[in-house]
């Protein structure tokens, strides 16, 4: 029963960046460490602002972290068919990304 109520409950409709603050955890290999902050880098609000609209299509984006960080909250809010391609196997065993789902 709860997770029935879990995949009922209602997606939570704010922008990706605001999201992402609640969420979205970088690693220490980062010059920012801790809990991801829009205000670090401004400019990637508009980009995932866009990112969560369907009606919005982009052939790439901004920074990797910023795309992370959509696909952090694609998986949460709006799920659905996902590939994640990286150039190295080394790649793949992550890079300390954490999310927490509400």
């Amino acid at each position: 029963m709860a997770g029935f109520c879990a995949a009922c409950k209602p997606a939570d409709r704010r922008p990706p960046w605001q999201w992402c603050e609640e969420h979205v955890h970088v690693d220490e290999t980062s010059p920012l460490p801790g809990r991801w902050r829009s205000d670090a880098s401004p400019w990637v609000r508009a980009v995932m602002e866009d990112f969560s609209d369907s009606v919005v299509r982009a052939a790439q984006s901004a920074k990797t972290q910023t795309v992370m960080n959509c696909a952090c909250w694609a998986i949460s809010e709006d799920p659905g068919p996902a590939m994640w391609v990286t150039a190295t196997k080394d790649e793949l065993r992550g890079r300390g990304q954490t999310m927490t789902l509400p």
